[in-house]
């Protein structure tokens, strides 16, 4: 062979030696996150025969990134602004106190997890109703290839609300159709109760005469659409109604459920 290509060969060989030795960025990019779920006093309670809860502590550990401009602590960057003896150069309190919320936590607030409140979270199978104790895993960051952004894994305790099909909860009438009872848990998400799932012993009733054009109007704590439920003592369906949850949905942020008001015991 050749000089020439014994030298290309060579520098090869020393490519894919340097490329094999170089860690691999991607995998810990694409890391999922990793869950586990704290018992709550409520959920003790449910082991000793109580009512159960949906709502869940969950400790999960996310991989996530950092915009450049929370990629730095602000009392070490601006703390000599701050504390100039000046007052003419000195920042007003409100602009040392906006210089001083630049912090890595507050960008990882800001940017991933303010977004996931009150919205269904797939990791988490269930709605993020607040977070709390943000915590560093590791006190250094990765930047992978070119992008400006840190990459940092942290552990968040997250209060969860996640009902599962078999729970028996609570919901206040709020709709009635010859189809289906409407109800509002937790005074947020919506349930419906189709008619199949509604004891046989109950009837609905057409508006009664003398009440057109009431349709819309609220009857007591539910809607009245073009009539009501009235129950096995002909009392018509009002207030918090007990249903066991037959069903949950959920099609991106958007979250339903179906129940049933047959099993409520």
């Amino acid at each position: 062979k050749s000089k020439k290509h014994s030298k290309e060969e060579k520098g090869l060989k020393r490519k894919r030696h340097a490329e094999s030795s170089q860690p691999s960025l991607s995998p810990e990019i694409s890391k999922k996150p990793r869950t586990t779920i704290a018992s709550t006093k409520k959920q003790a309670q449910a082991q000793n025969g109580e009512p159960k809860t949906p709502f869940h502590l969950m400790k999960t550990s996310l991989y996530l990134s950092v915009s450049p401009r929370y990629s730095f602590w602000p009392e070490e960057t601006f703390g000599h602004l701050i504390s100039n003896p000046d007052p003419s150069l000195r920042p007003t309190s409100e602009q040392a106190a906006r210089m001083l919320s630049f912090t890595p936590i507050n960008g990882l607030r800001k940017d991933h997890l303010d977004p996931l409140l009150m919205s269904y979270y797939e990791p988490l199978d269930g709605v993020v109703i607040a977070y709390d104790n943000i915590r560093f895993e590791s006190d250094k960051a990765r930047i992978a290839a070119e992008s400006p952004f840190a990459h940092v894994w942290i552990t968040v305790d997250f209060l969860v609300w996640k009902p599962k099909k078999g729970d028996v909860l609570q919901g206040w009438v709020n709709l009635q159709s010859a189809s289906h009872v409407g109800l509002l848990v937790e005074n947020t998400w919506n349930v419906s109760i189709p008619k199949e799932k509604i004891p046989e012993s109950w009837s609905y009733h057409e508006l009664e005469e003398g009440m057109e054009g009431m349709e819309g109007v609220e009857y007591g704590n539910a809607e009245i659409d073009a009539g009501g439920w009235m129950d096995a003592n002909g009392e018509y369906v009002d207030g918090l109604l007990k249903f066991q949850v037959e069903s949950v949905q959920a099609i991106g942020h958007i979250f339903s459920m179906e129940g049933s008001l047959l099993n409520t015991e």
